[in-house]
């Protein structure tokens, strides 16, 4: 931590701000620790819709409070520590060490170059045009939202789609996806907070990855954000192979977020194949993994967005 100049640390947490605030808009609780915040769902096992970290302008956690926040989320999660790492000096790091967690490393990127805050030049690969049968979409209803959550395994009981619908409607999320000759093929959702974006959930399904879906998806998520009146853009990529996907898309590392879990459970408390509401089956218009989309009608409008029965082609998806 002593290494980041101030503009660069002020953006790191401007980043957790953002990341706990946009989360946070999905329902969930939030409860004080000693200096750790514990946000958690009622009914959804998403790990990155329950997990602890240290209240903002922390930079030494107790101990003690950050055990007592790892037993509060065993309760009814997978208990689990989310920080950037370049917040935290190493001394802390190392404390953590100490507990028996195991640790996994994201890629922080953002969107080009933050000024001030030791980041190298873009690596951007010219990539081939994205063949005319490639789409991206904005979902326009609630319908189009279940068809995402279905798409990425996320529950779709009624509250769920309601406050996804409600987070469209007041501006703070954008919910993408990607038709391939009129077959949903991917998706990928932005949380819009000006002047910072957040691109999540970047999914291709298996049978057109390699297509240049996620590559149409991805430019699709900056025009967005970037017509928000979003100039700062970042993600953490899920692993390795998505963040090379990211750098070639112009993306630039600026950190780590380091992910703590306690793995060794008396017994399994979450139900990670089978989320609550999730159901196997697709809605009516929808298909994935090369299935046909029975009924549903694409055609240009003036809107650039999908609904269920209308889908609009969005401006500047080319690979």
């Amino acid at each position: 931590m002593a290494d980041l100049n101030r503009h660069k640390r002020q953006t790191l947490r401007h980043i957790q701000e953002h990341i706990n605030r946009t989360r946070h808009r999905h329902g969930l609780t939030l409860e004080q620790t000693g200096v750790m915040e514990v946000y958690s769902h009622a009914t959804d096992d998403f790990g990155a819709y329950n997990y602890t970290t240290p209240r903002r302008g922390v930079a030494w956690v107790p101990g003690t409070d950050i055990r007592a926040a790892l037993d509060q989320l065993s309760k009814h999660r997978v208990p689990r520590l989310e920080l950037i790492e370049g917040l935290f000096p190493p001394a802390f790091h190392h404390q953590l060490e100490t507990f028996g967690l195991t640790v996994r490393r994201h890629a922080l990127l953002t969107y080009g170059i933050i000024s001030d805050c030791d980041q190298q030049a873009p690596l951007i690969e010219l990539a081939a045009p994205t063949p005319p049968r490639i789409g991206t979409f904005e979902a326009a209803d609630r319908h189009a939202i279940a068809t995402w959550l279905r798409l990425h395994q996320r529950p779709t009981d009624s509250a769920t789609i309601d406050q996804c619908w409600a987070n469209v409607a007041n501006g703070t999320e954008v919910y993408c996806l990607a038709c391939d000759d009129y077959v949903i093929a991917g998706g990928l959702v932005v949380s819009i907070d000006p002047p910072m974006a957040e691109v999540r959930s970047l999914y291709t399904a298996d049978v057109y990855r390699q297509r240049g879906i996620g590559s149409a998806l991805l430019r699709s998520a900056v025009t967005y954000a970037q017509k928000r009146g979003c100039t700062s853009i970042f993600v953490i990529p899920d692993d390795a192979n998505c963040a090379r996907l990211y750098r070639r898309a112009g993306f630039v590392d600026l950190d780590v977020v380091l992910v703590y879990e306690r793995t060794l459970l008396a017994e399994p408390l979450i139900n990670r194949t089978a989320p609550p509401g999730l159901s196997a089956e697709l809605p009516k218009n929808t298909a994935l993994d090369g299935a046909p989309v029975n009924g549903l009608e694409l055609k240009q409008t003036g809107n650039n967005t999908v609904s269920e029965d209308t889908v609009s082609e969005t401006v500047g998806a080319s690979d």
